[in-house]
């Protein structure tokens, strides 16, 4: 492996292939992550599970509203087939769709 290979810090530069055996493989997830959902799940079931959920949401629907949002996709991808253009003029001309 020459230095054209790595950064002026010592990094592999983008698009570098993964050395083989290093990190974990694609697919298996973190294990902290897996033992805090885990423990998320155990102390829902250990408060009631859905009626406790019942019970924040009307007691405080801030913070039920919070962690509802959190379990929302953030990137929502709609393909439209149409030109807004085109849809707006045919509204105006009175078009019906």
């Amino acid at each position: 492996m020459d230095n054209s290979e790595r950064d002026t810090s010592g990094q592999f530069k983008d698009g570098h292939p993964p050395l083989p055996g290093c990190g974990r493989k694609a697919g298996v997830p973190n294990k902290l992550n897996q033992k805090v959902k885990e423990a998320i799940e155990q102390a829902l079931e250990e408060l009631g599970g859905v009626e406790y959920l019942k019970g924040v949401a009307k007691s405080d629907p801030a913070v039920f509203c919070s962690l509802v949002g959190k379990l929302i996709p953030k990137d929502i991808s709609v393909e439209v087939g149409q030109k807004l253009g085109d849809l707006l003029d045919d509204i105006i001309k009175g078009k019906q769709r």
